[in-house]
């Protein structure tokens, strides 16, 4: 029999009589992560032992961490886990890091991102059966995430130009430019079954993008 204790934002499984059996430690964002990925692929109806077997934990070890279900679905898909980049554009440009650099690692989360999440999400959303909550915020008057995104990142660029470091452009039309262009493999890969390098895509993406709002 095993029970699971929460250390540093580690779950850990361990035997009753302190033996090891099958030592296995797994962070809590492991956890969310598999999670996340099981709900986004299989739907809200998809069941703890999948999850727990995609995170190679025990059903108790989730239970013991998150308490029930609806709980573990909430933290998973908290909508500052899902969209944390958001925030962090929210924040303007670091003044330690080349605007340049800082596009370029932007394209390195957000190509994986969509290559992960869009096609599940979007499936999942037409079965009218998405959260409202993850939608959210807060109040209902608050921005839906990808509108907001979208707005984070203009006012990101925009900073960015008022700093001298980017060139003359409209910063809402780049933005809706940009998060496309890091869209773009997901659907490639789901519309057309195309193998994406994607490495490849972020290197020719953004130098292509960076070639029209250099300062």
């Amino acid at each position: 029999m095993k029970q699971s204790t929460v250390a540093d934002k580690k779950v850990i499984e361990h035997s009753l009589t302190g033996e090891a059996v099958r030592p296995r430690i797994h962070s809590t964002d492991a956890l969310l992560n598999a999670t996340r990925q099981c709900v986004l692929v299989h739907g809200p109806n998809v069941s703890t032992t999948l999850i727990a077997d995609r995170a190679g934990v025990s059903q108790a070890t989730l239970f013991k961490r998150f308490g029930t279900k609806e709980n573990l679905f909430k933290q998973a898909l908290r909508t500052d886990i899902v969209f944390g980049w958001i925030e962090r554009l929210e924040a303007g440009p670091d003044i330690e890091s080349s605007v340049r650099t800082q596009l370029d690692q932007l394209a390195k989360a957000l190509v994986p991102f969509y290559l992960d999440n869009l096609h599940p999400i979007l499936a999942w959303r037409a079965t009218n059966t998405w959260p409202k909550s993850i939608d959210r915020r807060g109040d209902d008057n608050e921005l839906l995430p990808p509108k907001r995104g979208r707005k984070a990142l203009a006012y990101w660029l925009d900073k960015a130009q008022r700093q001298g470091r980017l060139g003359h452009f409209d910063a809402d039309a780049m933005a809706v430019v940009y998060i496309a262009g890091c869209q773009a493999p997901a659907f490639r890969k789901y519309m057309s079954g195309e193998e994406i390098d994607v490495d490849v895509y972020i290197k020719t993406f953004t130098a292509g993008f960076w070639s029209g709002v250099a300062p």
